[in-house]
């Protein structure tokens, strides 16, 4: 397990799973759930405990979120979400291209610590 992973684990593990989520009025999350359309199926990359999916359920038949916590995806799966464990610094992710109607991707990029070669994606 790289270091960044461990943090993240080590973060994620203090948090509550069985709380209700909750999301405050012009937050990202809300923010974002305002601007996605219906469709029929969402990733969510960096979903963290799957708030803006389970909130986005009932826009979206399946709701996908990758993250590089495993304790963060249970709490996401928990909520709802299809889950997979994707560490953006060292793996793409694993879906086809043009899979999904709307990708989210909120408070990530600035965890990302090695930028890639566009051409690579």
């Amino acid at each position: 397990m790289k270091v960044e992973e461990i943090l993240y684990q080590r973060i994620w593990k203090n948090k509550k799973s069985n709380e209700e989520p909750k999301i405050e009025k012009g937050s990202r999350v809300d923010v974002a759930l305002k601007l996605l359309d219906k469709g029929e199926r969402l990733l969510d990359i960096g979903c963290g405990d799957g708030t803006l999916g389970y909130f986005a359920k009932n826009k979206y038949k399946e709701v996908y979120g990758v993250d590089i916590s495993e304790e963060a995806l249970k709490i996401a799966e928990k909520r709802g979400i299809i889950v997979e464990k994707v560490n953006l610094n060292e793996e793409k992710l694993p879906f086809k291209n043009e899979y999904f109607d709307a990708v989210t991707c909120l408070d990530v990029i600035e965890h990302v610590f090695e930028p890639r070669d566009e051409e690579e994606y």
